[in-house]
């Protein structure tokens, strides 16, 4: 009979065997010589971009519907973030802040989010490959995924396009460290804290974050392995004040217009998605209308349209009619919605083709001037085969592993962080492809280090991954 676990004494009560040491903290073991590899690679990458003349344009400050005019944002700050309704007042406000230090310059703005934004792509590399690292994956497996995230095109695009996507993309990466951690150790309160407090900042920063994504965060920490914590008195206070930060704008935005959500677009955001939507509806919802008909009330105005009363009260009626319409055929919906999913999960991302960095088509990737226009994709064979389906097809190779790693019980120790990565995901790409049109390019971008982390795991089990979580 094997003694192991029994006591000295040899009295027959088994003991418990002893706890592992504790690890390192999440940043303890980076390994310089990988980070140095990363950064040179990353060095000459951007500097590569900038010789063929690839640079932000600094129109799409001014002409993106999302951003308050820079001269409301410079002579009255808090006035014009205290009025804005139609979008969360955290992007608006870092735009402002970058106003006032730049005054009037465009190029100085969109240059400077151009190098704040390449900052983010390695803080964000290196939160996946901590998370990774905590979760117990391979060092070469955790390093592997910061690469992709820092030298993929997608990181080169967004830090050119000055717009939140490459800020939410951050903020994902964070809360994906902050999950690995409450996996890791789910009695300590600062990774509860920042989990919340980032995903109060997404609700703040884009409207598409839904105040109902703070008890979705708790969820997931609960998941993750962290029920004590979460359920502990100050866990419960933590998930009440951070989602009333969260939740204030939508708050707000119902007691005047009816709509609880942190901006007021959500029901033209939905019309463009209900093929279903009578002629008249369709045509009043539409963007473009809207700041047509408004315009003519307030002349001048253009685009900031969107930011008036007159377009939330358009919006409210349109989110009547376009869940009328949804009701009357639901599965006629959601094949549309369906076809959604392939549009947004390709390598090279469309978003505004008028607002693309300058000179991105002189970059050697397929088709790339016309990567921009999604309708040219299904056009263009050579370009669906080289850049849409095969990066379809690694997506769907992630979401087939995660079921089958899940049934199969592979993830071993990471079970709960890999199930909460995975709430984490198909919440925010359901909540994309299902009440939005046609920019679900920066909605992937944003759970991209959520994506890769999960990936990594996957193939983490597949090899038979450790079994106590802890990284080597």
């Amino acid at each position: 009979m094997s003694m192991v676990g029994r006591p000295a004494d040899g009295s027959g009560v088994e003991s418990r065997p002893a706890e592992p040491p504790a690890g390192p903290g999440p940043f303890g073991r980076l390994d310089l010589p990988a980070f140095a590899l990363l950064l040179a690679l990353f060095a000459a990458e951007r500097l590569a971009i900038h010789a063929l003349g690839v640079s932000p344009d600094p129109t799409a400050i001014a002409g993106l519907w999302q951003h308050l005019p820079l001269s409301a944002l410079r002579e009255d700050y808090w006035g014009a973030l205290g009025g804005l309704r139609s979008q969360p007042p955290l992007w608006n406000g870092v735009l402002g802040a970058a106003a006032r230090v730049c005054g009037g310059d465009l190029f100085c703005v969109a240059s400077g989010f151009q190098w704040s934004f390449m900052g983010l792509t390695l803080l964000s590399a290196v939160m996946v490959r901590a998370g990774l690292g905590l979760a117990g994956a391979r060092p070469w497996l955790a390093w592997g995924a910061a690469y992709l995230l820092a030298l993929g095109p997608s990181a080169a695009f967004f830090e050119l396009f000055p717009l939140y996507a490459h800020l939410t993309m951050a903020l994902a990466a964070g809360i994906g460290l902050a999950l690995a951690a409450l996996a890791r150790d789910g009695a300590r309160l600062w990774p509860l804290a920042a989990l919340y407090a980032l995903t109060a900042a997404l609700c703040l920063t884009w409207s598409l974050f839904h105040p109902a994504f703070l008890p979705l965060a708790a969820l997931c920490a609960w998941l993750a392995g962290a029920r004590r914590v979460v359920t502990r008195p100050a866990g419960l206070a933590l998930l009440v004040v951070f989602g009333l930060a969260a939740g204030a704008p939508a708050i707000r935005n119902q007691a005047d217009y009816g709509l609880f959500a942190g901006g007021t677009w959500g029901g033209m955001n939905l019309a463009q998605t209900v093929r279903g939507l009578a002629r008249e509806d369709r045509a009043r919802c539409a963007f473009s209308t809207a700041i047509k008909e408004i315009d003519a009330i307030h002349p001048g105005i253009g685009h900031k349209a969107l930011h008036l009363p007159e377009a939330a009260w358009r919006s409210r009626a349109c989110l009547d009619a376009s869940v009328a319409a949804i009701a009357e055929a639901p599965w006629s919906w959601l094949w549309g919605r369906a076809g959604a999913v392939e549009a947004s999960h390709r390598l090279w991302p469309y978003e505004y083709a008028q607002y693309r960095p300058l000179g991105w088509e002189r970059l050697p990737i397929p088709d790339a001037a016309r990567a921009q226009d999604a309708g040219a994709w299904r056009q263009d064979m050579s370009a669906a085969v080289l850049g849409g389906w095969p990066t379809f097809a690694w997506y769907a190779a992630i979401a087939l592993g995660a079921v089958g790693a899940l049934a199969s019980g592979r993830f071993g120790a990471s079970h709960g962080l890999a199930l909460a990565l995975i709430v984490m995901i198909a919440a925010e790409e359901g909540m994309a492809h299902l009440f939005n049109g046609a920019e679900q390019a920066r909605m992937r971008w944003t759970v991209e280090p959520l994506i890769l982390m999960l990936a990594a795991m996957i193939v983490e089990a597949c090899l038979g991954g450790r079994r106590d979580g802890r990284s080597s």
